[in-house]
């Protein structure tokens, strides 16, 4: 409603239980600081969180605003519904959209070489599929849970495509360190894994990208993947090292951005749909000389 006398603001005033033991004797009850809040509409159907209170923290007043219109010079109160009810956190969520669960990893100390063989997973931290959230059109989350008040999917469908459980696809992640650098283990298990186009990201492949330990700024990427077709019965291998490079089959390898270097050896077992991405980055891959305990940066891999 509008008034051509401008109206006082809207007051509401909360009475609560400051913290403390309420009570009669030996049945007294301590109540905790809790937080409650003021929330208004306009319809009763779309409502909004005007203030939020501290019990512990009195007087517990809220004062709506008016608007004044400019060209009749009247005064405006627009929400005309008001509610009480507790407050409740906002779960926390990954500004990446992964399970908070995931947001940070301590990466053990590996001994081990590039051969193809994961008898370093033993050794280090290793995530298997990976909470996210699916917020993308078109996809359709599969095997959901609930973290955190947050509901995230370990795989999504897109378009025709389907996903029959861990059997059809499943991936997992290994990060380690030692002298040498940043040691990282992708394993991906998939009926139908391969790379059949002409550029390293447009069929299945590994896409990894370090940065700051705030994660605002990119030190490099790189990307991998194996190409087809390969012999049905023999591993298939890739390794580029800043030294030497060997290779068995054929594999594509780019460092799109960063000055670090690198080593990987890929191996896809067709018999039972296992492809191995084995990688060692040097320390220069995030934008060190050396590293030592208590080193943070930003991994991503997709």
């Amino acid at each position: 409603k509008e008034f051509s006398i401008k109206p006082y603001y809207f007051k509401l005033e909360v009475t609560a239980f400051k913290p403390g033991h309420y009570g009669f004797l030996r049945k007294k009850m301590l109540f905790g600081s809790r937080k409650i809040q003021v929330m208004s509409s306009e319809d009763l159907i779309q409502w909004r969180t005007r203030k939020i209170f501290d019990t512990s923290e009195p007087p517990l007043v809220f004062n709506d605003r008016h608007i004044r219109n400019v060209a009749t010079g009247r005064f405006r109160i627009n929400h005309r519904f008001y509610r009480i009810e507790p407050y409740i956190e906002p779960p926390l969520r990954s500004p990446n959209r992964i399970d908070m669960t995931y947001e940070t990893s301590q990466a053990s100390w590996i001994d081990g070489k590039l051969d193809g063989d994961t008898v370093e997973l033993n050794q280090g931290n290793t995530v298997v599929n990976p909470g996210f959230e699916v917020v993308s059109d078109g996809q359709r989350a599969q095997k959901t849970f609930l973290s955190g008040g947050v509901t995230y999917a370990q795989f999504a469908e897109y378009n025709e495509g389907s996903w029959d459980g861990e059997t059809d696809h499943s991936v997992s992640i290994t990060v380690g360190w030692n002298q040498e650098g940043i040691y990282l283990i992708v394993v991906v298990k998939d009926d139908v894994h391969h790379h059949t186009k002409g550029m390293a990201d447009e069929g299945d492949a590994v896409k990894v990208l370090f940065a700051d330990s705030k994660r605002e700024n990119i030190i490099g990427e790189y990307l991998f993947a194996l190409v087809e077709p390969h012999p049905d019965s023999d591993f298939v291998r890739y390794k580029l090292g800043a030294d030497a490079i060997e290779q068995w089959g054929v594999g594509y390898v780019e460092q799109l951005s960063g000055t670090g270097n690198f080593e990987v050896m890929m191996v896809r077992t067709p018999n039972n749909g296992t492809t191995i991405y084995e990688m060692l980055f040097s320390p220069e891959a995030i934008g060190l000389e050396s590293l030592q305990k208590n080193v943070k940066f930003g991994l991503g891999v997709a």
